[in-house]
């Protein structure tokens, strides 16, 4: 799946957790986005870290 794909979705359907899954597909996307950024920074300390807010919402 694209990240894009999230885009065109309305907010309605990023907010729905769907039965026997723990999480909401915004709340995965943005722990998808957060783990991503760290990672890119661990790899090369020159990328800057956007939301630097967001990493407590995930507790890296």
């Amino acid at each position: 799946m694209k990240l894009n794909v999230l885009a065109e979705l309305n907010d309605e359907n990023l907010d729905i957790q769907p039965t026997g899954h723990p999480n909401t597909i915004r709340w995965n996307a943005g722990h998808l986005y957060i783990t991503a950024e760290f990672l890119l920074n661990k790899a090369d300390r020159d990328y800057e870290i956007k939301r630097t807010e967001w990493a407590a919402f995930f507790a890296l």
